[in-house]
């Protein structure tokens, strides 16, 4: 999956463990990774406090009353382009709720050519019209069954194209979300943070589901398979609906 959304995850996930048990979680756990710092916003005032690395952030979040984060995705057909970027999808972020307001942390990764590693910066946005961040998760939970449609329509156009390995991917993502016993495509540490063990089971079939990115991937070498097939159409219309309801899945099992 997308190594962005996959750690505002995992921060989201750990920071609410934190309020709830005060233990500490290090998510700058790989090598590729240099630094990871948190811009906070002062209010009435020009000055920002920087918080260095996850246990400094999530310590100061609740000194400033913090009483949950979430995670925040609007997706759009213009994110599969940019998916593979640094970036490259704007709305992506995380929220955290105060007893009296809301805001949004926007991510910015930066990959430095000496050291080969990433410097990571999320700052901090008050919301301007001063509305309390309101989300509604039972609808986001309805996705996991739309979820589980679209993979059955889009193995079957992956079988129609001729392409077995991904029909695969996207029927493993099926009998996961159906409740079989299978092997993730990989193993996210963010799993032991999750509130509900059926979720669990909902990771591991994103994991073969989440098929978008850069060169080799489901938008790519389908892609050139559909409009040999004058598929196209279809095939761009069942590929965004896939997008959303990995998403709104991987949401709701983040925001529960």
């Amino acid at each position: 999956m997308n190594r962005e959304l996959l750690q505002m995850s995992e921060l989201i996930l750990s920071a609410n463990r934190f309020f709830q048990t005060s233990d500490e979680y290090d998510c700058v756990n790989l090598t590729d990774i240099r630094s990871l710092v948190f811009d906070f916003e002062s209010a009435g005032t020009q000055n920002r406090t920087v918080a260095d690395g996850t246990a400094a952030w999530e310590r100061e979040l609740i000194a400033r009353g913090a009483k949950k984060l979430f995670l925040f995705v609007q997706p759009s057909v213009s994110d599969l382009q940019t998916l593979a970027l640094a970036n490259g999808v704007e709305k992506m972020g995380m929220v955290s709720v105060y007893e009296t307001h809301s805001s949004m942390w926007l991510r910015n990764w930066k990959f430095d050519d000496e050291s080969k590693q990433w410097d990571i910066v999320y700052r901090e946005y008050s919301n301007p019209t001063g509305r309390m961040f309101e989300i509604d998760n039972d609808k986001y939970y309805m996705r996991v069954s739309f979820l589980k449609e679209t993979l059955l329509e889009i193995k079957t156009m992956a079988e129609t194209f001729g392409l077995s390995e991904w029909a695969e991917r996207f029927d493993r993502g099926y009998r996961l979300i159906d409740g079989a016993t299978l092997t993730p495509a990989a193993e996210l540490p963010l799993k032991e943070f999750l509130r509900d063990e059926a979720c669990a089971q909902i990771i591991d079939a994103l994991t073969w589901s989440w098929v978008f990115g850069g060169q080799g991937s489901w938008t790519d070498e389908a892609l050139v398979r559909a409009k040999e097939l004058d598929k196209e159409e279809a095939y761009r219309k069942l590929t965004y609906a896939l997008y959303q309801n990995c998403l709104y899945s991987l949401m709701y099992c983040i925001n529960l």
